[in-house]
C-alpha cells in the first residue's frame, strides 16, 4: 500500500526507521537504504515535519530515528508492517534482495525478499561486502558463507570485483578471519594478496555514529585479525567463533 503511494526513498527510510529500529546520520541511512544523500536528506526532513521521525545530536552528528512517542505510533507501525507484507519483491530495497541471494548461497540469514536474478556467487559475495558495514548480523555470518562456498568461489574474480567496489580490505579481513576459523592455510595465504601497504589509518568497520564510549568498547573488543586490516569493530573473536561453530556444519 504505502510502497505505491510514497516516493521510493521515503518508503525505504520509513521502513528502516520504524521496522528495523535503525537510527543514524543522513549519510549512514542513505547508504543503508541505497538512496542518494540528497534524497535521504530531503525525505528525512519530510518525515520529521510529519512527526514520523525525530533528530537528536550525538557527538558531532545529527542522528535520525523513528518518533515512537507519536500518539499514533502503534497505528503507524501496523500500517508500515502491513504494507511490507504486500510489497512486490521487485520493489524491495536492493540490499535486502542481495542478502536474500547470500542466504540462498548458505549464509545463515532470515529474509523474506526475493534473491537478485542472474547474480553469480562472486557477484553476490562482493556486493554483500558493502552491506556488512551496515548489518552486523551479516558481518557475523560472512565466515560461514565463505566457508560453505570455499570450493565454488573463484577467488581471483572475487578479488577483482571487491577491488572495483573499493572493498578489497574488507574481503581480505573476512578471508583471513575465515581461514583462522576453518584452519585453512591456503585461504590465509590468498588473503594476503589483498593487503594494501598504503592503508594505515584505522577506521570503524560498522557505519553509524561512534561516540567516545562506543569507540573505547570497540577498541577493547576488536579481534586481532581485524586490527591487522586496520578495522575497529565492536564484535570480538568469540562472537565470530561461536557463530561459526554453530552454523558451519548446520
Amino acid at each position: 500500500m504505502l510502497a505505491r503511494l510514497l516516493p521510493a526513498a521515503r518508503w525505504r527510510l520509513l521502513k528502516t526507521l520504524w521496522l528495523d529500529g535503525a537510527s543514524g546520520s543522513v549519510r549512514a541511512l542513505a547508504k543503508r537504504c541505497e538512496v542518494s544523500y540528497s534524497s535521504a536528506h530531503a525525505e528525512l526532513k519530510r518525515l520529521e515535519e510529519a512527526s514520523l521521525a525525530r533528530a537528536r545530536v550525538v557527538g558531532n552528528s545529527l542522528v535520525f530515528e523513528a518518533n515512537k512517542d507519536h500518539r499514533a505510533a502503534p497505528a503507524v507501525e501496523t500500517l508500515v508492517r502491513a504494507s511490507v507484507d504486500v510489497e512486490p519483491a521487485e520493489e524491495r530495497p536492493q540490499s535486502l534482495r542481495t542478502m536474500a541471494s547470500l542466504a540462498a548461497l548458505g549464509a545463515p540469514l532470515h529474509t523474506e525478499a526475493a534473491p537478485v536474478a542472474d547474480l553469480d556467487p562472486e557477484e553476490a559475495v562482493a556486493q554483500g561486502l558493502r552491506l556488512t558495514h551496515c548489518f552486523p548480523t551479516l558481518a557475523r555470518a560472512y565466515p560461514v558463507l565463505l566457508a560453505r562456498n570455499r570450493s565454488r568461489l573463484n577467488l581471483e574474480r572475487l578479488k577483482q570485483l571487491a577491488t572495483e567496489l573499493n572493498e578489497k580490505q574488507t574481503l581480505g579481513f573476512f578471508l583471513e578471519l575465515t581461514a583462522a576459523l576453518a584452519n585453512d592455510p591456503q585461504l590465509r595465504s590468498f588473503a594476503q594478496t589483498l593487503r594494501d601497504r598504503r592503508v594505515r589509518r584505522v577506521r570503524d568497520f560498522f557505519s553509524g555514529p561512534h561516540g567516545k564510549y562506543s569507540r573505547e568498547l570497540a577498541n577493547r573488543r576488536t579481534p586481532p585479525v581485524a586490527k591487522r586490516w586496520h578495522f575497529r569493530m565492536n564484535m570480538d573473536m568469540d562472537n565470530f567463533r561461536n557463530f561459526y561453530t554453530k552454523f558451519r556444519t548446520a
